[in-house]
This record gives C-alpha cells, structure tokens and sequence, in this order.
C-alpha cells in the first residue's frame, strides 16, 4: 500500500508551518494542527533535532522504554519523494518538492545541461563541483534569511561549507562537528549562549548512514538507535528548565531491499536504448527521460519485463496528483521529473549509471512511498 504525503496537516511542511508561523514568516502549507505557533512562541529556545533515516515505524519497532516513544507525539509523512534531498529541504525551507524542486539525489539541471548530485552539488560523471554559484540552480528562499530570531545551524563539519549549505543555510550561524559528543556541545553551548529568542536547527545524519550499509535490522544500527536515545535523554536533562522546546524528528524512514530485488540497467540493454540518458532521481524512484520516438517501445518493455516491479507514472500525472505538493510550482520542476517516473511496487530498486561512476549496493533505502519509508516520528519534549 502506497502511502501519500498529507500535505493537509500532518506533514514536514506542515510541521515547518507552525514553526515558521511562530517566527513571523509563512509558508505555503498549513499549519500542523498539533503545535500551535503561539505556544511555540513562548519558549526561548527553539531546537529542531532532525535524525536522518529515523522512520516512525523503526521507533515503533525498537524504541520501547526510550526517550523517542516515552515522548512520541504523533506520527507525520515525509515528502515526495521521501529523501533526503528533498525533505531535508522542506525543513530549511518549509516548501515542499513542487516548490523548491530538488527532486531526488541525481538531478537533471536542464539550466546547464548536467546531471549533478544536488546537495553535494557536484557533477554526477566526475564528481567534481559545479562552477556557477548554487542559487543559480537552488533558487527557492530559505527560513533562516526571514524568520525573526537568531537562528544557528548545526551540521556535520563536512556539510558546514557547502555551496548547497550556502542557499540552505542563509544568514545563520553555523556550526560544525565531527562527532556526537561535538554535536551535543553545541546544542548545548547555543542554548545558554544568552537569553535571547533562538531557532536551533540541529541535523545528525549517521543513523542514516548505517540503515544504507547494515539494514534497519542490523545490530550495528540497533546500537546506534540505543545510542541516539542516551544522547538525546542527555541533552534533555542538561537543557532541562531552559525554556527550550525540543522537537526531534526525520526526513524519512528505511526499507531494507533483498539483494535479489535490485534490478541493474545493465541488464536491460534493450531499455537503456530507449532513453535519452541514465536515470535520474533515486533508486526507488527513477526518473526516465524517453526518446520521443520510442515511448512506445519503452512502455512495452516496462509493461514485459518490470510490471512486477514498478508502476509507471507520467511525470507530469504526478503534479497533477499532488504527489510532490500543493499550490505554486517551480519552474524548473518539470525539467528534473523526466517523462516517466517509476513507483516501486514493493521492496525493490532500479540501478543505472555513468561512465566512471561506482554502483554501491545497499541494504537500507529510501525514497518510495512504503509505510516504513514515509512515516516519520514527531516528538517533542518542553524543557521548562
């Protein structure tokens, strides 16, 4: 069963709605019903806690007697796609896909006719960076250069930098660290900086990491969940009457994919001739950019040889059915969506790539629109 985003009310934009509301600035999306701005407004310090690839179900699953189910408030959906691309994003943006188009890790820019890893923001083919500045290519506002509080953002070291960081990140202040315990320092440094009215973006992506190389159902992963609850049980009770809301979340979940299910284009010659180049978007959710001449030949292998695997959707349908958001639509969008897209059907992936590039296999992925991807935790803690 697919599972869509509510766009409506309990989504990361929406949640990104209330907080924003409560700063002066507004989105497109309404508010989550569950976090009234005004109420988020009292509380001098402001932490967003986001941990990358940390589903609502995981929790369910591993998290009993732990700081994330003691304090679980509800259960929201992740974006279209559920990646971290794009939901990490709507998270610095309070947009949503159809608004800031970054619609997966490969992206198309049709502006410089590259197709480029996004928020590395580097050339797909070599790896190397892009040589134009990145808001030529991000161009959506970001809630830091509008909301009205000293905000900070706290990211690994090797992300602090980026020319991506640089149009996400705005006018924060940043910061940068290697480690766990560097990251809780300076959440907790931030916090008894001063006593002035903070917004506290705080991204651990190493959870993330370990669903890609171990499985949600790895014991290394295990560990580290177990791990993240001392931590954030820690920083709970060292921010403790500090007049904090803490609110810890995700980008989306993980779903482990049997190595048997990872279909490869190599495989599939015939395919790959029907397109005019390799896929783009996310292993569970390509984008297919079609030789107008073999559309044709193209739905026909798809519907032969891979029907058990994906659904095909025009990309343009997916607009329409409010699959990557609701109201304005950037203009770039359509350019980066290709003419078909490619909706898992159950737990597989679809791997295609350029002259040069490694294909790495993994056991945990994202992106599709599976419970245990699209489901996130909202927990929220008052540190009063």
């Amino acid at each position: 069963m697919n599972i869509l985003p509510d766009y409506q009310n309990r989504s990361i934009v929406n949640l990104m709605a209330s907080i924003c509301k409560s700063m002066n600035y507004t989105t497109p999306y309404s508010c989550y019903s569950g976090l009234d701005p005004q109420e988020i407004n009292k509380f001098e310090n402001i932490i967003l806690l986001i941990i990358d690839g940390m589903g609502y179900e995981y929790v369910q699953k591993e998290g009993k007697n732990t700081f994330f189910q003691k304090y679980l408030q509800d259960r929201l959906t992740s974006i279209f796609p559920s990646t971290t691309a794009a939901a990490i994003t709507a998270y610095s943006t309070g947009l949503s896909t159809q608004q800031h188009a970054l619609t997966g890790w490969v992206i198309y820019f049709k502006e410089i006719a590259i197709a480029a890893i996004g928020l590395p923001f580097v050339a797909r083919a070599a790896n190397t960076p892009l040589q134009l500045p990145a808001k030529h290519l991000l161009n959506f506002p970001n809630l830091y250069d509008n909301i009205e509080r000293t905000s900070y953002y706290i990211v690994p070291q090797n992300l602090k930098n980026t020319a991506a960081t640089d149009v996400l990140a705005g006018k924060s202040n940043r910061l940068g660290y290697k480690k766990l315990r560097g990251f809780g320092r300076h959440i907790i440094q931030t916090v008894n900086k001063n006593n002035s009215a903070k917004y506290i973006y705080a991204y651990w992506s190493n959870f993330d990491k370990l669903c890609h190389l171990y499985g949600a159902g790895g014991n290394n992963t295990k560990q580290h969940f177990f791990e993240l609850n001392e931590f954030v049980t820690y920083l709970s009770n060292k921010l403790a009457n500090s007049n904090s809301l803490l609110i810890v979340s995700s980008d989306h979940g993980m779903l482990d994919i049997k190595p048997q299910n990872t279909i490869y284009m190599a495989d599939h010659p015939k395919l790959a001739e029907t397109l005019v180049m390799p896929l783009s978007g996310e292993p569970r959710i390509p984008y297919c950019y079609v030789k107008a001449s073999r559309r044709d030949d193209f739905l026909e292998y798809m519907t032969k040889n891979l029907a058990h695997a994906f659904q095909v959707k025009k990309s343009c349908d997916l607009i329409e059915e409010n699959y990557f958001g609701l109201g304005w639509e950037n203009t770039n969008l359509r350019d980066r969506i290709g003419d078909y897209a490619l909706l898992p059907k159950a737990d597989y992936v679809f791997k295609d790539g350029v002259m040069g590039e490694k294909i790495h296999d993994f056991i945990g992925y994202h992106a599709g629109l599976s419970s245990q991807e699209m489901y996130i935790p909202l927990i929220i803690k008052s540190l009063r």
